[in-house]
């Protein structure tokens, strides 16, 4: 087959972005997964995606891929994504990671170092660690598109949010609350050995981790409420629900993080918690309170919203300016209101709010990554910027939690001001087999 290759010159000569490299003959892209089942069972039914090739799949557990087998019986399958990636790698041009916290980072580095375009579902890593590292990878490899599977990043709501206080309509943010029914399970307590399921290789799913013995409370569904393997509620949402704050508010690395949560634990993520990010003066925009609230714990309700208006389970956002509030309903914004409503009628027939500016995505996250591939570009949530900054912020809350302490972060130098017991929460231990 032969490999064509679009190259584009930066208008000093002096760097060099190359566009896409395809495997393929012709316009289709040849799309690699690892982990067919959980959010890949829906992922693999993307109309954006469903347009190309779909030319290996990779996953620990027969059980979890068997529904993507069957729609795709004739599409190579593996358990060890490293195999997988050898024997096709001059097939394959980009991959799709849809696996455990615990092996985002290991999976990208292999799939961005193999040369392949790579989208890999939020949070991006584990581990701030791991998040540097990816970023400073993508930056050194702009050639390939990298995209967070940040999947709001793409909606049109969210969009219109963030021109909405760019532009001023509620005046200068200085708080916002956010909210998810998400909860973690309070470290409770699991037989200590149970038989591992034929189907699964339970070395394979540990990966570069510390190795520990099987448990059905672990995986295959559970293991986002544990430290090892996920990052917990705030893992889960937090890169759905506080996008729209980062980006409208540019808040970038918070000054201080704390929480206030059921229960610390060092190996399960707590019943709820409460986590608070204050943001310095930055791009001459107002310092920021950011209050993160989950398990049941809501925010308090703004007194411009109507006493009938129920607020979603699934979660929110309230941003609370000089001149009103914004109300962002669901985990990922479905709708932008100013409250009361009688606000919003206003707004609309009086012209005040902004025409668009941010374009538009029509097809969703993954269209956005396949058109960067296309066009030789970087998606609008890629790993060499966004993503890792979106990600470093969310993780920023799980330190606070897991060490039960203040934050104050040197982004620089990826530490915890005056915490040395957080280095090792902060940088993981892998095992030497790997």
């Amino acid at each position: 087959m032969k490999r064509r290759t679009f190259l584009k010159y930066g208008v000093a000569g002096a760097s060099l972005v190359v566009g896409s490299a395809y495997a393929s003959s012709d316009s289709k892209l040849n799309i690699a997964c690892v982990g067919t089942g959980g959010a890949a069972r829906n992922f693999l039914k993307d109309r954006a995606l469903a347009a190309h090739n779909f030319v290996a799949f990779a996953d620990v557990d027969d059980r979890q891929g068997a529904e993507n087998y069957e729609r795709h019986p004739r599409t190579p399958r593996y358990k060890d994504y490293r195999v997988m990636l050898d024997k096709h790698n001059k097939e394959i041009d980009a991959v799709v990671i849809t696996t455990p916290d615990l092996s985002h980072y290991h999976i990208a580095k292999t799939a961005i170092e193999s040369g392949k375009h790579v989208f890999c579902q939020k949070p991006l890593t584990r581990t701030l660690w791991e998040c540097r590292q990816l970023r400073d990878l993508a930056r050194a490899n702009l050639h390939l598109s990298t995209q967070m599977g940040n999947q709001g990043h793409a909606f049109n709501a969210l969009r219109t949010g963030v021109e909405w206080i760019q532009a001023g309509v509620i005046g200068d943010v200085t708080k916002v609350h956010l909210w998810t029914n998400r909860r973690g399970n309070g470290a409770v307590k699991l037989a200590k050995k149970e038989s591992v399921p034929s189907e699964l290789d339970w070395d394979l799913w540990l990966g570069p981790n510390k190795f520990c013995e099987y448990n059905s409370g672990y995986a295959p569904k559970k293991w986002r409420w544990w430290w090892d393997f996920g990052c917990g509620a705030l893992g889960d949402i937090g890169c759905h629900t506080m996008d729209m704050p980062f980006w409208a508010l540019k808040l970038g690395v918070p000054s201080e993080v704390s929480a206030e949560q059921s229960s610390v634990s060092e190996i399960g993520t707590p019943k709820w918690s409460i986590i608070t990010y204050q943001f310095p003066e930055r791009d001459g925009l107002p310092p920021v309170e950011l209050v993160w609230h989950d398990g049941g714990k809501l925010p308090p309700r703004p007194k411009e919203l109507e006493d009938d208006r129920e607020l979603p389970k699934e979660g929110g956002a309230f941003f609370y300016g000089s001149k009103g509030v914004i109300y962002a309903p669901g985990m990922r914004p479905q709708s932008i209101r100013l409250i009361p409503e009688t606000k919003m009628r206003e707004a609309a027939k009086s012209n005040v709010l902004p025409d668009p500016w941010i374009p538009r995505i029509e097809g969703g996250i993954f269209q956005d990554w396949l058109n960067a591939i296309q066009n030789g570009k970087q998606p609008s949530s890629s790993f060499d910027n966004y993503a890792t900054a979106l990600t470093e912020m969310v993780l920023l809350g799980n330190l606070a939690l897991r060490t039960g302490k203040t934050i104050e972060w040197d982004s620089e130098n990826l530490m915890a001001k005056g915490l040395p017991e957080a280095a090792h929460l902060i940088t993981p231990e892998f095992r030497s087999k790997w």
